[in-house]
């Protein structure tokens, strides 16, 4: 075996040898992408995560906030709209003492209809008959 084929030997071998170095350098070039667009996803995914969260502390809060407010709303109604409706249909529930004329009965049984009307929308106890 002479110095030549030793020669050719040793340059195939380092062109085999370059040869996979360059394709182990482009592997690791695409690895490097992969994990820096994993790391981006990994970050994107994290800031939509922490938005659904304070999404969600919003909507409990005003979801509470609307409970407080409908309590409110069914506080005033039962002790304050209700009572005063019943009072209002209990004076219309007696005629005046003094004849009306057409256009005042007119505009008395429209306050009338307003005042049931209102009773009824309220939910008020007992219900109206008639």
């Amino acid at each position: 075996m002479g110095t030549d084929d030793r020669l050719d030997r040793l340059t195939a071998t380092a062109a085999g040898l370059q040869s996979s170095v360059d394709t182990l350098a482009k592997r690791l070039r695409a690895n490097r992408r992969g994990v820096a667009l994993a790391i981006a996803v990994v970050i994107v995914l994290g800031a939509v995560v922490i938005d659904q969260v304070v999404i969600n502390r919003r909507v409990r809060e005003s979801l509470a906030q609307n409970y407080v407010t409908a309590q409110q709303q069914v506080a005033t109604r039962t002790k304050v709209l209700c009572p005063l409706y019943t009072a209002l249909l209990a004076a219309t529930a007696t005629a005046p003492a003094d004849p009306m004329t057409p256009a005042q009965k007119a505009q008395h049984d429209a306050a009338v209809k307003i005042v049931r009307d209102g009773y009824i929308a309220l939910g008020c106890l007992p219900p109206l008959s008639g």
